[in-house]
């Protein structure tokens, strides 16, 4: 190497990361009904229920449910569900949920997707809010009423059995 102070060798630093944020979903159990709520990161969560009534809350792609990976709730049904994913692009799956109240799920004002599969409840509302939405129900019965709603923006149904006796579907640009 050489001595001579005109001489400068170079050196690469590594850049920070630059991952988008997951978030934290809060979860807390209120007379039989479970609420979560969200943050302004990217939150990615799932609730399901299993055939033997275990109720588990899953973080996905990285977002924790009171800090921690994932949060088992108990054994049987809910009296209801309410998730309020609020900020970021999220992402909020209910699998397998039974309970006779009612499930509520509203995602922020960006672009967020929501998917509910096997799940009967007393009643049902999803509303994506505004951003370029994807909702999706698949199997899904409901005793009395159900609003999907998209908000304001692109949004996409995907409807495949949603069953209620009163339903009412609105601002979607795409429904298959």
């Amino acid at each position: 190497m050489s001595t001579d102070p005109r001489y400068v060798r170079p050196t690469c630093e590594p850049l920070e990361a630059r991952d988008v944020p997951a978030g934290n979903v809060a979860a807390s159990l209120v007379n039989g009904v479970l609420y979560l709520s969200g943050d302004a990161f990217d939150n990615q969560f799932s609730v399901q229920q299993s055939p033997a009534g275990d109720v588990n809350v899953i973080g996905l792609n990285g977002t924790t449910i009171n800090g921690v990976p994932s949060l088992y709730i108990g054994r049987g049904n809910l009296a209801g569900l309410a998730v309020d994913s609020w900020l970021g692009n999220d992402y909020v799956e209910i699998l397998g949920v039974v309970t006779s109240g009612g499930i509520w799920a509203v995602t922020g004002n960006e672009n967020d997707g929501i998917f509910v599969g096997g799940v009967l409840a007393g009643s049902l509302y999803l509303d994506a809010q505004g951003g370029n939405d994807g909702v999706v129900t698949s199997s899904v019965y409901v005793n009395t009423f159900a609003e999907v709603s998209g908000g304001s923006g692109f949004d996409g149904y995907d409807w495949d059995n949603l069953y209620a006796a009163w339903l009412y579907v609105h601002d979607f640009e795409v429904i298959t």
